[in-house]
């Protein structure tokens, strides 16, 4: 149900917040449909796991080289470095690495 989507988020942006990195990996990749579903809410999932999901991305009238060019600016090199990367609604990118230390 919604609520316990909204909790699977909240408890993976806590783990990463705690720098608990590969417990918020571990997590999300259990409850990654759950925490996709709560995102809806505060912005788009773009990456997932270093995957684009690129049918999300034409929804959006953006396509892979405009998130490959905004994640450039962020200073990543490569989506398969990136294990999460949301689109907020003001257009601002949110992005964990997958090697964060």
């Amino acid at each position: 149900d919604e609520d316990s989507n909204v909790f699977a988020f909240a408890k993976a942006e806590l783990l990463i917040y705690k720098g608990e990195i590969e417990q918020a990996k571990a997590f999300f990749r259990e409850k990654k449909d759950q925490i996709a579903e709560a995102v809806g809410g505060f912005g788009t999932m773009l990456i997932k796991d270093g995957e684009i999901d690129v049918k999300v991305l034409e929804t959006l009238n953006k396509d892979k080289e405009w998130l490959l060019s905004k994640l450039n600016e962020k200073g990543y090199s490569n989506e398969k470095n990136v294990f999460i990367c949301i689109l907020d609604n003001s257009d601002n990118l949110f992005v964990v690495e997958k090697n964060y230390k």
